[in-house]
């Protein structure tokens, strides 16, 4: 799965996700390294 080409919307639906979830602070950064 790969998430290159990430739009604003999305970015702003993972920063929200990120205060509820740490696990996804670690999976952003993720994609963004495979990136």
């Amino acid at each position: 799965m790969k998430r290159c080409k990430v739009s604003s919307a999305t970015k702003l639906f993972f920063n929200a996700s990120r205060l509820y979830n740490g696990i996804a602070k670690e999976r952003v950064i993720q994609e963004k390294e495979n990136c």
